[in-house]
């Protein structure tokens, strides 16, 4: 033999799935790195707090591919934790929008109002309010219905203006 069936052999061993330059590919590596690498960037706000990924997906990027494709995955999207204490792992993960993303932060403050919990940006778009407006307010120690319901003065509504 001239040693071609041992190359080929060889390459098909080391190429499961041929998706290497796929963006999901990329995404599973990122993913990993944040979760188990101590030298990663984000290492801190994920493996640092525990964040870790599921034995299907962080043994096999073929499983997490599969599921991204059968879960809505388009390349607008990125991955989601909806429990953002929880790991990734098939019902904990979506794929969301940047804006879907913002608003599902550890950073983000949560506030509930008639037993109902959103983050403050949810609550300044219902009350239709600005988000800066609300947090100056609370930043001054405003209770937070105040803070969404009181109407914002003007330099011509305090009266005396034109």
């Amino acid at each position: 033999s001239c040693g071609c069936y041992k190359r080929e052999l060889i390459t098909d061993k080391n190429t499961t799935h041929g998706l290497r330059d796929h963006r999901l590919y990329r995404i599973w590596a990122n993913m990993k790195s944040r979760c188990y690498n101590p030298n990663s960037t984000h290492y801190k706000h994920y493996g640092g707090r525990g964040i870790q990924i599921c034995d299907q997906w962080r043994n096999d990027f073929k499983a997490f591919y599969d599921w991204a494709m059968k879960s809505g995955y388009s390349d607008e999207l990125s991955i989601d934790r909806i429990d953002i204490n929880g790991d990734y792992e098939p019902n904990n993960c979506r794929w969301a929008t940047d804006n879907e993303q913002a608003r599902n932060t550890s950073t983000n403050k949560i506030f509930t109002i008639n037993n109902e919990s959103k983050s403050l940006i949810e609550w300044c778009e219902i009350y239709n309010i600005n988000y800066r407006t609300v947090q100056d307010r609370l930043n001054r120690d405003w209770d937070i219905i105040d803070a969404l319901t009181k109407p914002v003065e003007t330099k011509f509504s305090k009266g005396g203006g034109m």
